[in-house]
């Protein structure tokens, strides 16, 4: 009795403990969605405001947190990209070694889950017999329908073996991303592409252009309200490096530049829009090219200080390119004029750094629940030695109480019990001599 009274004490209790984590844990789950939505808020205020002091384009589809996430995802498409090719070049390296082998990381094609595991999918279903359509004027016969055991009786031994690795192949193969792209990154690269949008939009009102003279139209248009041109960064570097640029899947990247430029004012210049949609693409494409390479000799996460090096590798000869394109008449306003310094202070005025004060209480708090977890996983092991040591107990009263029911043993059985019986020896001849 002492041992189902206490099962059912523990169960109760593990009811109660799980009814209250789901408490807390949908408490945490509110408390996180009211703190996602105030910050989504204060973005959006941020970039209202700098839509109206002109430091970002006035169509707010190009400067939101979903367009920055947008184009991170694009450039990891291309940074994958790149790195299938120069693994697919491997073969031809004796030498060469591969610093992203497949079974540890989600290339290209990989499909993963938040948490980098990816799940093989495979079918161990067991064939079933097709039945044939019946013939004019034959009968229906109604078979007896086969049993799983009959069924597993009449296959063979290898097609067992075959399911049983089919079964095997259904564990979920843990592996980590290829590429990271941080946050930073994200918001200058979206600064790049709105200003760019921006440049693009202010050049003419209602003219729109060919193919042939967009580059022109563009760099010998631009304004000189603007203090910096992001335009003569992406330009001529497509320009300079067309040559680097293949055929990679863009993921959709096209069609989705297409429908946010159609819901503004550049949907009445489509020419306009197309070239600059290109472009847009073609410098990510480029950008990924060249952070893939230098990936593969450093993998690192891609931060703003990574990403710059990567614009600065694509502007090497931008001024002899602008200086002979237009005869030295364009003034330059390249990298050196402060765009990707202007990149860097929009991202700290929308993710402004933490102070001294906050560092210090998160640390803190950091510790203090690095203590909690270490008492708590201290608490679960001592309450599992104690719940095997009363195990033990209540397994010796249960023997004790099974003893009593049998009937207790009277004190001559003890003592015969206690005494063995003597053994009869041969009986000693007394001999006289």
């Amino acid at each position: 009795m002492k041992i189902i009274i206490r099962l059912e004490i523990k169960s109760i209790t593990n009811i109660e403990m799980s009814k209250s984590t789901k408490k807390t844990t949908s408490n945490k789950k509110n408390t996180k969605s009211e703190k996602t939505e105030l910050e989504n808020k204060r973005i959006a205020t941020i970039l209202d405001t700098m839509i109206v002091d002109q430091v970002i384009c006035p169509f707010p589809e190009f400067g939101s947190k979903g367009f920055a996430d947008k184009c991170g995802v694009q450039l990891v498409n291309a940074i994958l990209h790149e790195i299938n090719r120069i693994k697919s070049n491997l073969a031809h390296d004796s030498k060469g070694v591969d610093n992203f082998p497949a079974e540890k990381f989600n290339l290209l094609g990989d499909k993963a889950n938040k948490s980098g595991k990816r799940q093989v999918k495979s079918s161990s279903a067991v064939p079933t017999k097709k039945r044939a359509p019946r013939k004019k004027g034959q009968k229906v016969v109604d078979e007896p329908e086969e049993s799983e055991d009959s069924i597993h009786e009449e296959e063979p031994a290898v097609e067992v073996k075959e399911v049983k690795e089919v079964k095997e192949e259904k564990k979920t193969v843990k592996k980590t991303s290829a590429v990271q792209v941080q946050r930073s990154a994200k918001n200058e690269l979206m600064f790049l592409f709105n200003n760019f949008i921006f440049e693009v939009y202010s050049i003419a009102d209602d003219e729109d252009v060919s193919n042939n003279d967009y580059v022109d139209h563009v760099l010998g248009g631009l304004l000189d309200t603007f203090p910096y041109s992001a335009s003569r960064v992406i330009i001529p570097a497509v320009e300079m490096n067309r040559n680097k640029i293949y055929d990679m899947d863009d993921d959709s990247f096209t069609s989705y530049l297409n429908t946010l430029g159609k819901k503004t004012d550049l949907s009445q210049r489509p020419k306009l829009l197309k070239m600059t949609v290109e472009y847009i693409v073609n410098y990510t494409r480029l950008l990924g090219i060249t952070l893939a390479n230098i990936l593969w000799s450093r993998r690192a996460a891609i931060n703003s200080g990574l990403l710059e090096a990567a614009v600065r590798l694509l502007n090497i000869g931008v001024e002899q390119y602008l200086s002979t394109h237009f005869d030295g008449n364009v003034p330059l306003k390249d990298l050196s004029y402060g765009v990707l310094s202007a990149a860097h202070e929009f991202d700290i005025t929308l993710y402004p750094p933490p102070s001294k004060e906050v560092k210090e209480e998160r640390a803190a708090n950091r510790k203090k629940k690095a203590a909690e977890t270490k008492a708590r996983k201290k608490t679960v092991t001592e309450e599992k030695k104690e719940t095997v040591v009363e195990e033990d107990e209540d397994e010796e009263e249960v023997d004790e109480d099974i003893a009593y029911e049998g009937g207790a043993a009277s004190d001559e059985d003890e003592d015969d019990d206690d005494e063995p019986p003597k053994k009869k020896g041969p009986k000693k001849l007394n001999s006289k001599h």
